[in-house]
C-alpha cells in the first residue's frame, strides 16, 4: 500500500530535489520519507546501505536490462489506477492540482527526436509512445538502466505506484531542474524541461553526464565530503566514493542518509537531519530487482591476484564492476573493487593490483589511479608492486607514482621521461633537498604521449621526447605568457644568454626574452631557420622585436636591426635593413611592381642596395635610384656593385648601341651587339667621348679600365690607351701591344708606362721608349728590351703627343634616366 499526503502537497510522499541545469550539475536531494514499504523481492536490510557503494556500476548503467514489454508488465503489478473512480476524475482539482488523464501504466506522451551526442545515441521520436516504451528507448539510448530510471521516478514524484497522480507529476518526473533551495522551494522547477519525455530524457542524459564528466567535488575513486541534510548545522561526513553510480547518485542527491534514516526502513525517523533520496533509491531496487550488488565473477589472473590478496590478510572487497576490457594503452583488462583495482596488460603480460596503503595514510595508490582514469588514463596498467628506495614508489606503463609521507601530500605521479630525468642525478631520499629538483609539488601536466612538465621545490621539469630542461620560474611566466603549451610545446633546451638577454629552444622553435616583460617566441619554419643559419642574435639581423606576422604569399618578422621577409612559393627568406624595409612598405611592399626581394640588404659603410626580381635600390650617400634589372645593372651588381672602388650609382641612359650606366667613381657601358659590360674610369671615359665615344673607330670599350699604382689603362676592340704618370699613349693593336701585354704591361712587366709613340726604321724594326728602357721588335718578330740607367726618357715628339691623332668629340645619343 502506498500513502498519498494530500494535505501536505500535490506530491504525495514524494522528495524535493536540487538541481543546477544547462550542462552543470543537477542536484537532487530526497527529504520526505516514503511511508509505506512494497513488498520486499528478497530478504534485505536498509542497514546494509553502503555510502560509498549505493549501487553497482554494471548496474546502474545497463541500458538493456528491461524491454518495454518488461517494464509495461512491471507497472502492470504496482497499485491499481483509480482515475476516472467517482471523486477522481481525469482534470478534477484537488489541492490545487490538476489529476492527470491516466496513471504511468497507461500514461503516454509525444517524443521529440534527438541526435546523437557525447552521452546518448539518438533518439527517434514518435507522435505517441507508452511511458514503458519510453523508459526503455531512453535507458538504451544513454545507457542507463530503465530500472534507475523506473526507481528515480518513484523517489522522486511516486509515479510508478500512484493510484492517481497529479499532471505536475509528469511534468516534474525526475524531479531534474528542480532544486530545493531557495524561497520558492519545488515551485522554482524550470518549464523549459516540463514534460515526462523531457525529464526521463533529460535524468539519463545528466546520469551519463556525471561518469563522463564527474563533477570536482564528487568523483570516482576519491574520498568525498558529503552532507547529511541541506542544512549546514546537521554536519557532513567523508565517503569514499567506489563507484561512478554512486558519484552520479550523489551528484544528483548531495546527500547520504544518517543512522536515523536508515533505521526507520522506508519511514521518517523522529530526527531533523534525516533525508532519504539515496535511502528510498537503495530501497525500492532492492524490493523490486533483488540485489544492488551484480555478484560479479573473479576469473582468471585477475583472481589470482585478488585471492593472493586474500590470503594476505589484504582484501579487495566486493567487485564494484565487472571486469572490464580496456583498449587504451596496448589493451588488457581491468577491474575495480571497493579497495582497490586489479589490472592485465596485454603489453607488458603482467597482472598487478594496488589498494590504498594501511602502513601509510598518505599512500593513497588506488584512490589516485582511479581517479585518473585507471588503466585507460594516462598512468597505463599497473607494472609492479611498491619499492622503498628511501621513499616509496609504485610502478606503471608510462610513469611511476611515489610517496613519502613528510614531503609529498599523497601520491604523485611521474610520467616516465620526467621521473628518468628526476632519478638521473640520483634521486635517493637523501640525496634530493641537495640535487637539481627536490620534490614534486604537484601532478604532472601530460599534454601529450611524448611530452610532460611537473612542478618541483626547485623549478618546473619539462619534458619532451628524449630531452629534458629545467625551467626557473622566471622563464616559466614568461613561457606562459607566450601560450604555454599549446602555443610553443615544451622548453627543450637550457637558457642561452648573448648581449645580456636570454632565449630558449622549445618543441615548435625558440623563445627570446628581451628582458622580464618583453618575451618573442619564432617559430620552427623558414624564418627560424634562416635567422640560425645568419647567426641568430650574434648575427647581423639582432634580437627578435615582434612575433612573425602574415603578408601576402609569405610572412615577415621585425628584428632589431630590421625584418626578414619569407616569400611562400619560391621557399626564400631574406632580411632587410630597417630603412630599407620601411621604403619598401612606403612604395607598395609585395603589391609593388618589385615584388618580394631576392637578397638580404647589402649595407656598406656609406649606404647600402637591395635587390629585387626586376629592380634594385640603390641607397647612396647622394642619392638613391630605383633601376630596372637589365644586363648593365646585373653585371655591375655581380661585379661587386657599389661595394667596389667604382662606387654608387647615379642615373642610367641609353646610349648609341647599347647603355650607360654613371657611377660617382666612374661609369658602366653596355655594348648591345657583344652583349658585353664594362667598367671605365672617369679619365678612361673622358678619352673614349674625346675620341668619339659609341662613333669614335676605337669602337666600345672591350674590357673594364685596369689601375695600377701609378697610373691605368683601358682596352679597346682596336687599341689600347695608357694614362702614365707623365704620359698618355695610345697605341693601335698589334706588336708592340701583344709584346708589351703579354711581359706583363704596366704593372708587371718591368718596362714601366710609354712615353713616346712607336718609330719604325727602314729595315722594319720597330723602336718604342718606356718609362724604364726602350722596346725593339724586329721585321721578323723578335723582341728584345733594354734597360735604360735613367727612368727619365726624352721624349722626342715633346709634352703630351700620342702615336694616333686627336677625334673629334661626339655626344652621347640618348636622355638620362634614374629610375628605370
Amino acid at each position: 500500500m502506498h500513502l498519498k499526503v494530500r494535505d501536505m502537497t500535490f506530491k504525495k510522499a514524494r522528495s524535493t530535489a536540487l538541481a543546477v541545469i544547462a550542462g552543470a550539475a543537477v542536484l537532487a536531494s530526497s527529504l520526505v520519507a516514503v511511508t509505506a514499504a512494497p513488498t520486499p523481492a528478497q530478504a534485505w536490510s536498509t542497514t546494509d546501505f553502503k555510502a560509498g557503494s549505493i549501487i553497482d556500476d554494471a548496474l546502474f548503467y545497463d541500458g538493456t536490462a528491461m524491454t518495454a514489454s518488461q517494464i509495461q508488465t512491471f507497472l502492470n503489478s504496482r497499485a491499481k489506477c483509480i482515475i476516472g473512480t467517482s471523486g477522481y476524475e481525469a482534470g478534477t482539482k484537488r489541492n490545487g492540482n490538476t489529476i492527470a488523464e491516466k496513471c504511468l501504466r497507461s500514461y503516454k506522451a509525444k517524443t521529440t527526436s534527438k541526435a546523437a551526442n557525447s552521452n546518448c545515441k539518438a533518439y527517434s521520436g514518435k507522435s505517441s509512445e507508452t511511458a514503458a516504451q519510453i523508459i526503455a528507448k531512453v535507458g538504451k539510448a544513454c545507457g542507463i538502466s530503465p530500472k534507475v530510471l523506473l526507481v528515480t521516478l518513484q523517489k522522486e514524484q511516486s509515479l510508478v505506484t500512484d493510484t492517481w497522480p497529479y499532471e505536475i507529476q509528469y511534468d516534474r518526473a525526475m524531479g531534474y531542474a528542480c532544486p530545493d533551495s531557495g524561497p520558492g522551494g519545488s515551485a522554482n522547477c524550470d518549464k523549459n524541461f516540463y514534460g515526462f519525455f523531457n525529464q526521463v530524457y533529460s535524468a539519463a542524459w545528466q546520469f551519463k553526464n556525471y561518469k563522463s564528466y564527474p563533477m570536482s567535488g564528487i568523483k570516482q575513486g576519491t574520498t568525498s565530503t558529503i552532507k547529511y541534510h541541506p542544512s549546514n548545522s546537521c554536519g557532513t561526513s567523508k565517503v569514499k566514493i567506489a563507484n561512478y553510480a554512486t558519484a552520479a547518485l550523489y551528484t544528483y542527491t548531495p546527500y547520504r542518509p544518517n543512522t536515523a534514516a536508515l533505521n526507520a526502513g522506508f519511514g521518517s525517523a523522529n530526527n531533523s537531519c534525516s533525508s532519504y533520496g539515496n535511502r528510498n533509491f537503495f530501497n525500492f531496487w532492492n524490493s523490486w530487482f533483488g540485489s544492488v550488488r551484480a555478484n560479479l565473477q573473479i576469473t582468471g589472473a585477475i583472481k589470482k591476484v585478488y585471492d593472493a590478496a586474500e590470503t594476505a590478510g589484504a582484501s579487495y572487497g566486493a567487485a564494484v564492476s565487472p571486469r572490464k576490457k580496456i583498449t587504451a594503452n596496448g589493451g588488457g583488462y581491468q577491474m575495480v573493487f571497493e579497495n582497490g583495482i586489479i589490472t592485465t596488460s596485454t603489453k607488458l603480460g603482467k597482472t598487478y593490483g594496488i589498494q590504498d596503503s594501511s602502513a601509510y595514510a598518505s599512500d593513497t595508490w588506488a584512490t589516485a589511479y582511479l581517479a585518473k582514469g585507471g588503466a585507460s588514463g594516462s598512468w597505463g596498467f599497473i607494472a609492479g608492486e611498491t619499492q622503498q628506495p628511501g621513499y616509496r614508489t609504485l610502478a606503471f606503463q608510462n610513469g611511476t607514482a611515489i610517496a613519502n609521507s613528510s614531503t609529498i601530500n599523497g601520491v604523485r605521479y611521474l610520467p616516465s621521461r620526467i621521473y628518468a630525468a628526476w632519478v638521473a642525478p640520483g634521486a635517493k631520499s637523501s640525496q634530493i633537498a641537495s640535487g637539481p629538483y627536490g620534490w614534486p609539488t604537484a601532478d604532472a601536466y601530460i599534454p601529450a604521449s611524448t611530452a610532460a612538465s611537473q612542478h618541483f621545490e626547485k623549478g618546473t621539469l619539462m619534458a619532451a621526447g628524449s630531452k629534458s630542461t629545467l625551467v626557473d620560474a622566471t622563464d616559466l611566466k614568461q613561457w606562459n605568457a607566450l601560450g604555454g603549451y599549446s602555443a610553443i610545446g615544451f622548453f627543450t633546451g637550457n637558457t642561452a644568454t648573448f648581449d645580456g638577454k636570454r632565449y630558449r629552444t622549445t618543441q615548435k622553435g625558440t623563445a627570446y626574452f628581451a628582458d622580464e616583460q618583453t618575451q618573442v617566441f619564432l617559430p620552427n619554419g623558414a624564418l627560424r631557420t634562416a635567422y640560425i643559419a645568419a647567426k641568430g642574435p650574434k648575427g647581423t639581423w639582432g634580437w627578435p622585436a615582434a612575433a612573425p606576422g602574415n603578408i601576402t604569399g609569405g610572412a615577415r618578422m621585425k628584428f632589431s636591426n630590421g625584418y626578414s621577409v619569407h616569400r611562400t612559393a619560391k621557399a626564400k627568406t631574406y632580411f632587410m635593413a630597417g630603412k630599407t624595409y620601411n621604403d619598401w612598405v612606403k612604395r607598395g611592399g609585395v603589391k609593388s611592381v618589385l615584388g618580394y626581394p631576392t637578397a638580404n640588404t647589402k649595407v656598406l659603410a656609406d649606404g647600402s642596395f637591395q635587390r629585387y626580381a626586376k629592380y634594385a635600390i640603390f641607397y647612396g650617400p647622394k642619392k638613391t635610384i630605383q633601376l630596372k634589372r637589365e644586363t648593365i645593372v646585373n653585371d655591375y651588381l655581380a661585379a661587386g656593385g657599389p661595394a667596389t672602388a667604382w662606387g654608387w650609382p647615379t642615373a642610367k641612359k641609353t646610349i648609341s648601341g647599347g647603355k650607360r650606366m654613371t657611377l660617382s667613381n666612374g661609369y658602366v657601358l653596355y655594348e648591345k651587339s657583344r652583349n658585353r659590360t664594362v667598367f671605365v674610369s672617369k679619365e678612361s671615359y673622358q678619352d673614349w667621348s674625346k675620341r668619339g665615344g659609341t662613333k669614335a673607330s676605337i669602337g666600345y670599350p672591350s674590357a673594364s679600365t685596369k689601375t695600377v699604382s701609378d697610373g691605368s689603362y683601358q682596352q679597346y676592340s682596336k687599341h689600347y690607351v695608357y694614362f702614365g704618370p707623365t704620359k698618355k699613349i695610345a697605341f693601335k693593336k698589334g706588336a708592340v701591344t701583344k709584346a708589351y701585354m703579354a711581359a706583363g704591361g704596366p704593372k708587371n712587366s718591368g718596362w714601366g708606362w710609354p712615353v713616346a709613340k712607336q718609330q719604325t726604321a727602314a729595315n722594319g724594326t720597330i723602336t718604342v721608349a718606356f718609362s724604364g728602357g726602350t722596346l725593339k721588335i724586329t721585321k721578323s718578330g723578335a723582341v728584345s728590351f733594354k734597360k735604360t740607367p735613367s727612368t727619365s726618357v726624352a721624349d722626342p715628339q715633346g709634352p703630351g703627343s700620342e702615336e694616333a691623332p686627336q677625334e673629334d668629340a661626339s655626344k652621347d645619343e640618348g636622355s638620362d634616366s634614374s629610375a628605370e
